[in-house]
């Protein structure tokens, strides 16, 4: 907001009239990042659980451990509240 307020020179009262349609455009950018972010990370671990039949069994256990400490990473950058 304070970038397009110098940009363009709003007043006062012109930045309360836009700050509500930006504020809900961010919230809809996020909301579509968050549901592209949750779709792009269920393909690529159903594309890890298809590598599963193609590994040996230690390298099947590497994967699964693998695959558990990036849901967990996942997991955790999901619950970080956005700026």
């Amino acid at each position: 907001m304070k970038n397009l307020t110098k940009q363009l020179g709003l007043t006062p009262e012109q930045q309360e009239k836009v700050r509500g349609p930006i504020h809900d455009a961010i919230e809809n950018i996020r909301a579509v990042r968050q549901k592209t972010l949750m779709e792009t990370n269920q393909s690529f671990d159903q594309a890890l659980a298809g590598l599963k039949p193609l590994l040996t069994p230690e390298q099947q256990q590497k994967l699964d451990e693998f695959r558990t400490r990036r849901t967990a990473r996942v997991r955790s950058a999901y619950a970080k509240p956005s700026p």
